[in-house]
């Protein structure tokens, strides 16, 4: 690779534009510096921080700078070139060659908090639906008896009574059958993935994430010092082709197989199949959420835990099909991982209520768990084609619906108004809606999420309400 001659001022300047961006972390599992600098400046082009055009200093800049050597530069630049990130113009110098689609900037904003689920809020459970008298009963048995143990922080995998009713669900709704020994419970599927992160040792490395995706799980990945690799969904689920270009030494998945989220695409046998090839030949992790395996025509779907695949670690919760405020989720652990992770769990807070747990261990147990998880499934379905068909009489062709398949909510586009701008105005009006910008890495059209677990009569007014913004 040849360099044009250029001055020491030059040098000077360009070498310091380029310390701002290119900074080296600290050694992590082990990586070479060259291999560190080559997915730092790939990270920083995918990112828009470098923009396509963009003239990287020398190498001898570079490598002052960072304060490495001139040949730990020149093989990062080399592979970088031949990958086609970069390219080399003869007399010239070296110069970004990546067009394709960049992280967006809304990406890993914080949520809107709000005190009550407004329509068309996405991913809420049916709240009006939730047996609130059989949990109150279930809960006033458990205070009339509760034991000082209860009122103990409990165990750092979780009650254990719950841990049983977890593992026996799973094997009657799933066809998963795992040991109470594997479960840990946590308040999150993002406080699980955290937990795992670190129990794995992934921070530093590079995860695929499906573009878009539940936003909760991502920052937590990002919060671990995990670098975010985004991979498109097609209709087959995780384009793991684009993956491996993308990002082929990253060492984790967060994938939804059973059903997408938002989209509600099943990953398909090809795909499931590939991924578990790349997890095995790279010794990388998938982190399976089985978010949506509720829905109808998912419930049969296998997760792909359920083959007892050493790689791969399971993540459920029941804030999204009981109640948020239940604040218990929980992770599934293949054989022989439960002692580190636990040492780790230790070092942390965010343990769930135990009185919760005792009274959701009954939930299951009593049966009112597969009788609530039933009627959710049928009432999504009805409710979800109620909001499609007011979507299609009161909102076409402004706000079309391109796909209902997902959990519990609808995919619009949004044509003639900017993403942003509606959503403002419509919380304004008292209707909640979700930019799909927040759920994608990579920027895409205008496109709105409406969650459709609210009852019929108030998603019509919703719909209404908004047919009257967009003019």
């Amino acid at each position: 690779m040849r360099e044009r001659a250029i001055s020491q001022d030059e040098e000077a300047g360009a070498g310091a534009r380029i310390v701002n961006f290119v900074r080296l972390a600290e050694a992590a599992n082990g990586q070479p510096l060259h291999e560190r600098l080559y997915q730092r400046i790939r990270t920083l082009i995918v990112s828009g921080t470098i923009a396509r055009g963009a003239k990287l200093a020398p190498s001898r800049v570079l490598a002052e700078a960072l304060g490495i050597s001139r040949n730990s530069v020149l093989n990062a630049l080399d592979r970088l070139i031949a990958d086609g990130w970069l390219e080399a113009r003869r007399g010239s110098g070296v110069y970004v060659a990546y067009d394709g689609a960049r992280i967006s900037d809304a990406a890993l904003r914080p949520p809107v908090r709000r005190p009550q689920a407004i329509p068309l809020e996405a991913g809420l459970p049916p709240l009006d639906l939730f047996p609130i008298e059989t949990w109150n009963r279930l809960q006033s048995r458990r205070w009339r008896h509760m034991s000082q143990a209860g009122l103990q922080e409990g165990e750092s995998a979780g009650w254990p009574a719950l841990r049983e009713a977890i593992a026996a669900h799973l094997a009657a709704a799933r066809g998963f059958d795992c040991s109470p020994d594997q479960i840990v419970v946590t308040t999150s599927i993002p406080a699980g993935i955290d937990l795992a992160t670190r129990a794995l040792g992934l921070a530093g490395a590079h995860a695929w994430v499906e573009d878009p995706s539940f936003n909760g799980s991502k920052q937590s990945l990002h919060n671990c010092g995990v670098q975010l690799v985004p991979v498109p969904v097609d209709a087959e689920g995780i384009d793991i082709a684009v993956g491996e270009r993308m990002g082929g030494d990253a060492r984790v998945a967060l994938v939804s197989p059973v059903a997408q989220y938002p989209t509600g695409v099943p990953m398909s046998k090809r795909r499931r199949e590939r991924l578990l090839a790349w997890a095995r030949a790279g010794n990388a992790w998938i982190f399976e959420d089985d978010y949506g395996w509720n829905e109808a025509g998912c419930s049969a779907a296998r997760p792909l835990a359920a083959d007892g695949h050493a790689n791969v670690v399971y993540f459920n919760s029941f804030n999204h099909t009981l109640f948020p405020a239940l604040r218990i989720a929980f992770v599934v652990l293949p054989p022989g991982l439960i002692g580190r992770f636990l040492a780790v769990r230790e070092g942390l807070d965010g343990h769930s209520n135990v009185p919760n747990q005792m009274v959701l261990a009954d939930f299951i147990d009593g049966g009112h768990l597969d009788d609530h998880l039933r009627r959710s499934r049928e009432c999504l379905a009805e409710r979800r084609a109620v909001l499609v068909q007011a979507i299609a009489r009161h909102l076409s062709p402004k706000l079309m619906a391109v796909s209902s398949r997902g959990v519990g909510e609808v995919i619009c586009d949004l044509l003639g108004h900017e993403e942003e701008t509606i959503v403002a105005r419509a919380a304004e009006a008292g209707i909640s809606l979700t930019g799909m910008s927040r759920l994608r890495l990579i920027a895409g059209p205008p496109q709105l999420l409406l969650g459709a677990s609210f009852p019929p009569d108030a998603m019509r007014r919703a719909v209404e309400g908004l047919a009257a913004l967009l003019g």
